[in-house]
């Protein structure tokens, strides 16, 4: 889930991080020479960024799903905290572990690797959520509320997890007109060999 900044001059910075995706490939383990997701993220050597790159950059987060594990690797690269909810109620934040794409040249990510089984979910969002202001009041919605939000959502369906985060965003901000991006991105594991992915 990328957020990008700056109109084209991302451009670049895009059509290499699509080229990692696709010569990325192998499990989520990184076995076998296959490359993991954090290396993905890092790019191939002598990539020249940094200050070459004036001010072109992207934040994402990459995720690996190994339905055999089921297993999940995740690495996010400057963008919001990622939020996992597992079955027996632990939840988990997927903080960033470097700058966004393009900003320094070398960065390295690390990934995190756990259990994704069935009942278990992940909400990615981009900051024009938890950014929502209250009506009247210089308090944004924040991370705990979204959080919250995500814990309290008793479906397993991925759109229903969205509709509860949209209303409780709309209550909050008294249906305001956004004034920043809102994008969310629910991957919930219905059964041992299914996932479903749902945009809003």
């Amino acid at each position: 889930m990328p957020a990008l900044g700056l109109g084209r001059r991302v451009n670049a910075v895009i059509r290499r991080l699509r080229g990692r995706l696709c010569r990325g490939g192998g499990d989520a383990d990184g076995g076998d020479g296959e490359r993991t997701a954090s290396d993905v993220a890092a790019g191939p050597e002598g990539t020249t960024e940094g200050a070459a790159a004036q001010g072109r950059y992207v934040t994402a987060i990459f995720a690996r799903l190994d339905p055999a594990g089921p297993r999940i690797e995740v690495v996010n690269c400057g963008h919001n905290p990622g939020a996992v909810l597992l079955p027996e109620g632990e939840a988990r934040i997927l903080k960033a572990s470097g700058t966004p794409l393009g900003m320094l040249p070398g960065m390295q990510y690390s990934s995190e690797k756990f259990e994704f089984p069935s009942g278990s979910r992940i909400l990615l969002y981009t900051d024009g959520l938890t950014e929502t202001l209250q009506a009247g009041v210089d308090e944004e919605f924040g991370l705990e509320r979204l959080m919250e939000t995500f814990r309290a959502c008793s479906n397993p369906q991925a759109e229903r997890v969205l509709d509860d985060v949209w209303e409780a965003i709309g209550s909050f901000s008294s249906h305001a007109p956004q004034t920043d991006d809102m994008t969310a991105l629910a991957i919930c594991h219905l059964d041992s060999s299914s996932q479903e992915i749902v945009h809003p």
